[in-house]
């Protein structure tokens, strides 16, 4: 276990840049649909390449429909209302399935109406309305316990002192992500940690809304190199995104380049496995 988390051999470290690599030739790609969508509209999905690309945009809400005699369409706009609050911007779109099955099939839905709660391709979190009614109190009460839900716990030291003061609190271990908002590999990191502060942290909700655990699993910070500069000699990395796990003020290594959900977490708990 000891060499697996020397964090990172180089072959593992060369895997890494090829992930980072390759996640920006994806995102290009995706932009290459060329799809219309304006702010207000409702997007109606009739396949899975529309639903990739629907769900990889800000902060979106999808609702996944049995009859298209249902008509959600002044529900979601209601429910985009209430959240306004709380995400300044939200898509909305909706499936049939009368006019899109295997969209269900794809996106692992066999409930609906459904909600699913999307922010840049990183499901957040699902609410099934199984017997219940499509109304405008479900659907608006629901879309915010969706947003409720999404409560992101990664820590934003806005100066060097507070990083340095988040970095020696010895009560968890921790992961510091740096990066800077003009970078687009870093940006697509931004859910997949909020993610991870959500699924490692001490506020996570099982089905019945109770907490799962009492205290968190890992600390998550990410710091704005463009805020607090002149970090990369201090903390040896010269790109970004860069990543450094800790636990009780030790190093335990680094990573290079952006990743998917599934392999962020498989580090986290390769990481955890072996400091526990």
């Amino acid at each position: 276990m000891r060499n697996g988390l020397k964090f990172f051999p180089l072959m593992f470290f060369v895997a890494m840049l090829a992930c980072f690599f390759s996640s920006c030739d994806s995102n290009s790609n995706e932009n290459e649909l060329h799809y219309t969508w304006n702010e207000g509209e409702i997007f109606e999905i009739q396949n899975q390449d529309q639903y990739d690309w629907v769900t990889q945009q800000s902060n979106v809400l999808v609702i996944f429909i049995r009859s298209e005699n249902y008509d959600v369409d002044p529900y979601l706009s209601a429910a985009s209302t209430v959240t306004n609050s709380n995400l300044p911007w939200l898509w909305l779109a909706k499936v049939g399935y009368d006019t899109a099955p295997k969209v269900f099939s794809y996106a692992d839905v066999t409930v609906a109406p459904t909600i699913k709660f999307f922010s840049y391709g990183v499901e957040m979190s699902e609410l099934s309305f199984d017997g219940y009614d499509v109304t405008e109190d479900n659907i608006t009460i629901s879309a915010q316990v969706l947003i409720d839900r999404y409560e992101s716990e990664v820590l934003h030291p806005e100066t060097y002192e507070e990083f340095i003061e988040m970095l020696e609190d010895n009560s968890t271990p921790v992961l510091v992500k740096f990066g800077a908002f003009w970078c687009p590999p870093c940006n697509y990191m931004v859910p997949r940690l909020e993610l991870a502060s959500i699924q490692y942290g001490d506020e996570l909700l099982d089905e019945n809304y109770e907490y799962i655990r009492d205290e968190k699993l890992i600390t998550i910070i990410e710091v704005e190199t463009t805020v607090i500069q002149g970090l990369g000699d201090q903390f040896g990395f010269e790109s970004i995104p860069f990543f450094i796990f800790y636990n009780d003020g030790v190093r335990y290594g680094d990573m290079l380049g952006s990743r998917t959900y599934d392999q962020l977490e498989d580090e986290i708990n390769e990481f955890l496995e072996f400091v526990d």
